[in-house]
């Protein structure tokens, strides 16, 4: 279960989901491993020690949850429930130690020391369920609002019915109140382990459609399985030992040769029954929806950076325009004089050059062609960029300082891409700073002889929250945003062999930092 957890940690440790996944996971861990020893020893004292250390993680068990739920969710204003939370636990753990309400000594059943329970105990199993509950209901939410893309949707589906299926395991508690009960809840803990962690990892809908219905059927078969040959072997040897006084292996031999014919078929029945009930939508269908939905979000965000651009073009194609037509206004009066002809003709061409320009990148953006790489100047395209939205810095007040310290530094790059990747950041920062502000760029070169790029702002910054889940496809804070702008520029970047991080601090701006090799 604990090497699930790293596994988890490691795929991404500046996730808070992927954080306090972790947590959870070593909290289960020290539950199930605590009960493994408690079995395990014949040494009541030792088992004393032994159980006050395996409640420690069931203890905050429901704390985890709570806590990775809400980040996994992104909720709003989370901080300070989940801080209440962990003073619970603390509490709970207090009580643990320190007095004698909460487990009241031992039991010895025939698979060794179980705890009994306490008043205590009592009132943490209600805290316990009403946790649970209560996170359901938030994933529960989530799945059914509208607004929630259909990728993130499926995720939080499996991730919600996987916990339902770890809930399961809490009929381990059943010993604790005196039922003969064997512990069971470690394969549930098992299913639920291996299916929550695709969830997160794995973006791709099928693959966690495939994984969860596999894991569950054969969770199930094992259980199927198990009775029946357990039942067949005490039977059997019933039988034999009662009418004939015969023991032999040959007995075993046959049931399990019996087991083996009938596996196939029933795991071929458990499974359509499953596929009937629960997964009634094709994976294919789903993931082929997923996929169009994305392509229409990208198109979306593509078409709303078009619109801000041709905004700012307005004005960049006004001032030509008026030069174009001050000259023309005073042509007829001038159309005899060679210096004025010659002038006109130099300026209107020039100005005439400066909105074609201006009109082709516009297309050029708007119309989407395949990356092709070649040596391009990051400096160049920064200016263009900036050029492009000029119109837009005058209108909110924005100040432009650029410190270009690698001007002649040149990169292997798609200039396209590169320019939808600067477009995105600067219109970030326009959103970020509705009042005015300053936008710093700035290029250098790091040790590494690496090419490094700052987009700074002193807008309104981003929750620290929020942070680690800005890259992440459709996860937007913004009315009417798509979540893909950021996305996007994340993968154009990593095609081009580079890094992108942000430091924020709520109302004092954010800097994005890029790195090519």
């Amino acid at each position: 279960m604990i090497s699930v957890g790293i596994f988890v940690l490691f795929k991404n440790s500046a996730s808070a989901v992927n954080r306090t996944f972790f947590f959870l996971t070593l909290s289960v861990f020290v539950w199930l491993f605590g009960y493994f020893m408690l079995y395990s020893t014949n040494d009541e004292a030792t088992a004393k020690i032994i159980y006050k250390f395996l409640y420690t993680g069931v203890i905050f068990i429901p704390i985890t949850f709570f806590h990775f739920t809400n980040r996994l969710l992104s909720t709003k204003n989370s901080s300070g429930k989940i801080f209440i939370q962990y003073l619970i636990g603390i509490f709970f753990v207090f009580s643990l130690y320190e007095m004698e309400g909460f487990l009241v000594g031992l039991q010895k059943l025939y698979w060794g020391y179980q705890t009994k329970a306490g008043y205590l105990n009592n009132l943490y199993l209600a805290y316990f369920f009403s946790i649970f509950i209560y996170c359901f209901i938030l994933l529960r939410k989530t799945i059914q609002n509208p607004e929630t893309p259909p990728e993130e949707k499926n995720r939080i589906r499996y991730v919600f019915w996987s916990f339902m299926i770890a809930l399961i395991a809490s009929t381990d508690w059943l010993p604790v109140y005196g039922i003969e009960y064997y512990p069971m809840g470690f394969i549930f803990i098992t299913v639920f382990a291996s299916t929550t962690t695709y969830a997160i990892v794995k973006h791709r809908l099928f693959d966690i459609d495939i994984i969860i219905r596999r894991s569950f059927i054969y969770s199930v078969l094992i259980f199927i399985i198990t009775f029946i040959y357990l039942a067949i072997i005490l039977i059997s040897e019933q039988i034999f030992r009662s009418y004939f006084g015969y023991r032999s292996i040959l007995i075993a031999l046959t049931a399990s040769l019996f087991i083996a014919l009938v596996f196939n078929p029933l795991r071929l029945r458990i499974q359509n029954t499953l596929d009937k009930y629960f997964f009634k939508m094709d994976p294919e269908k789903i993931l082929r929806e997923n996929e169009l939905f994305k392509i229409e979000a990208q198109k979306q965000d593509r078409m709303k950076s078009v619109a801000t651009l041709a905004t700012g073009m307005a004005h960049e194609i006004k001032n030509p325009l008026t030069a174009i037509k001050t000259f023309t206004e005073q042509l007829p009066a001038r159309s005899g004089d060679p210096g004025f002809i010659n002038k006109f003709d130099q300026i209107v061409t020039a100005e005439v050059n400066k909105i074609d320009s201006i009109v082709r990148q516009l297309l050029e953006f708007s119309k989407p062609t395949p990356p092709r790489l070649e040596p391009v100047l990051i400096e160049q395209i920064l200016n263009e960029t900036l050029d492009l939205l000029s119109g837009e810095f005058v209108k909110k007040n924005i100040r432009v300082e650029k410190k270009m310290d690698a001007s002649d530094h040149k990169i292997s790059g798609d200039k396209k891409q590169l320019k939808q990747v600067f477009l995105n950041l600067f219109l970030n920062s326009l959103d970020a700073m509705p009042g005015g502000g300053t936008l710093t760029v700035s290029t250098s070169l790091n040790s590494d002889s690496c090419l490094l790029t700052t987009v700074s702002d002193t807008g309104t910054g981003i929750a620290p929250e929020d942070l680690p889940h800005i890259f992440d496809p459709f996860f937007s804070k913004k009315q009417g945003g798509t979540g893909l702008g950021l996305s996007i520029v994340h993968g154009i970047i990593e095609e081009h062999g580079g890094k992108i991080s942000a430091i924020s601090q709520p109302g004092q701006g954010t800097t994005f930092a890029l790195s090519f090799p």
